[in-house]
């Protein structure tokens, strides 16, 4: 095989790939990307759907305390003013 015979191929692979080309886009990012002009296809996951944990970890210092709870509380507040759904853990 030649070298220009190999690099049509990688490239008719390449296109073949882009072609179908899926992303996993976080559900609250969906009315961003359906805002703009572009071709795009929602699909869900079926039950049960992929999940993630997130945690705000900090450390037991006196000094900052105060503020990674105000911190805590602020995000709990957008959580719940967003209504997605998400699942708050103490």
């Amino acid at each position: 095989m030649t070298i220009q015979r190999l690099i049509r191929s990688v490239q008719a692979d390449l296109l073949l790939l882009l072609f179908f080309l899926v992303t996993l886009l976080p559900e609250s990012a969906v009315p961003v990307e359906t805002g703009k002009r572009v071709r795009l296809a929602l699909r869900r996951f079926a039950s049960p759907a992929p999940k993630r944990t997130i945690g705000l970890a900090y450390r037991a210092s006196p000094s900052r305390a105060a503020e990674y709870a105000q911190l805590a509380d602020e995000i709990r507040g957008a959580i719940r003013r967003s209504r997605l759904p998400v699942t708050m853990v103490s």
